[in-house]
């Protein structure tokens, strides 16, 4: 199978039905989509999602589709996508070219909670939250990716305190986000 098997791909909006490389039109399902590799011989693709460039943590047996919904991924986490081919004796391809995608906090599916920011030797971020309530803190350090470095269900009614260590290279910006209603 040919290096540069994989030729397209891309993240489309269901609801608008264009190729977009970082986040949705509305509050639409993503889906991860690419062109179909031309040889004969494929079986099928395997997707690969993980929180850094080729660090994947996920990988997706897709069969012969040449889509693959995105769902379940938290938003305002950033996820890194590709996608291989492989043939009928399992024989993988190379990596497609890397997508990179922050689901969007829209404010209905997932909304940011305040919370308070306090700095000495430690960071500590604490936020409320009710009951059975899932809630995931991501870092930054240039606004653009966001990596998720928290993610709790609460227990009950009350308040989360996050704490870490501080470095001397923490430059660092924070979001705690909450999937569902307050």
């Amino acid at each position: 199978m040919p290096k540069n098997s994989i030729r397209r791909l891309g993240i489309l909006s269901l609801a608008g039905g264009a190729i977009l490389f970082c986040g949705l039109w509305r509050s639409a399902a993503a889906v991860f989509q690419w062109d179909a590799n031309p040889e004969p011989n494929i079986a099928g693709y395997y997707v690969y999602l993980g929180p850094s460039s080729r660090a994947y943590t996920q990988v997706i047996d897709v069969g012969p589709e040449t889509q693959y919904p995105l769902t379940n991924l938290n938003a305002g986490a950033t996820y890194f996508i590709a996608v291989t081919a492989y043939d009928y004796n399992r024989f993988e391809s190379a990596f497609s070219e890397e997508v990179v995608y922050t689901p969007r906090v829209d404010g209905v599916t997932a909304r940011a909670l305040g919370f308070q920011l306090s700095v000495q030797t430690n960071v500590t971020l604490r936020f409320p939250v009710r009951a059975g309530q899932k809630c995931w803190i991501v870092a930054s350090e240039d606004f653009t990716s966001w990596k998720q470095i928290y993610f709790i269900e609460a227990p009950k009614t009350g308040e989360i305190e996050y704490r870490r260590p501080v470095t001397a290279s923490d430059r660092e910006f924070y979001r705690v986000i909450s999937s569902g209603t307050p």
